[in-house]
């Protein structure tokens, strides 16, 4: 049996859970399917740059999920001074100085470390915070939901998973590759109403549909009231198909 992404002989040692630890899940997990290599790489590189730096960590501040190591979480919008690497990672618009904090009481505090943005709130000139996603946030957010959807499809039929229509997919999720490549990803919201407290709002739920045997198979994982969908199949899908509701 090979890994599922690098296709590599293992060893296969420790559980791959299919959403991050810490985004809740403690159900959807893979054994002798993802190596020992690929789950270290994927977890630090893609998963730990991923809930550091894009909206789907701002929604763990919001649920109040605790960490792996049972701390409150946070997010900063901040992004680095400079661009390191071939893909831009930082926006000039973006609100560096924000940062969320998940309190022991199940709220959520911003923390604004400028003293003109918090003129401007108090002003009514400033009523909202940008995170900007860069191409760089977007190239990690698509190997990221690639991930998830690869091994979402493996869970249930992991033949169909390792087939060659996922090699692309499979090289883009583990290798990155071509470097300079935004997989797209299609963004909406849900018709959820707003929970009474953080602690209620759905942390994550995420499914594959396949369209037929040989034609596109596609993955969305929704958190709280936002859901991201790709095509797993094909970057550029042309059916179309309506998201959770």
């Amino acid at each position: 049996m090979t890994c599922l992404f690098c296709e590599g002989h293992g060893p296969y040692s420790t559980v791959e859970h299919i959403v991050p630890e810490s985004l809740g899940n403690k159900r959807l997990v893979l054994t002798g399917i993802v190596c020992d290599d690929c789950q270290a790489y994927l977890g630090k590189e893609v998963e730990g740059y991923v809930l550091s730096r894009s909206p789907i960590g701002a929604w763990r501040v919001l649920a109040g999920v605790e960490t792996k190591r049972g701390r409150r979480p946070s997010f900063s919008f901040r992004q680095p001074n400079l661009d390191k690497g071939r893909i831009p990672d930082r926006h000039p618009a973006n609100d560096d100085s924000v940062t969320l904090i998940s309190s022991e009481e199940d709220e959520c505090l911003v923390e604004l470390d400028n003293e003109l943005a918090q003129q401007a709130i108090l002003e009514g000139t400033k009523t909202d915070f940008r995170l900007v996603l860069t191409p760089k946030i977007l190239h990690m957010m698509g190997r990221f939901l690639g991930k998830v959807g690869l091994e979402m499809l493996a869970r249930d039929h992991c033949e169909v998973a390792r087939g060659s229509r996922f090699d692309r997919m499979r090289r883009f999720v583990r290798f990155g590759q071509p470097t300079s490549f935004l997989w797209p990803i299609f963004h909406g919201t849900t018709t959820q109403q707003p929970a009474a407290g953080p602690a209620e709002i759905a942390v994550f739920d995420t499914s594959v549909l396949i369209h037929g045997h040989d034609t596109y198979t596609l993955s969305s994982l929704r958190l709280g009231t936002e859901f991201w969908v790709v095509c797993l199949s094909d970057p550029y899908p042309r059916v179309a198909w309506v998201g959770p509701r």
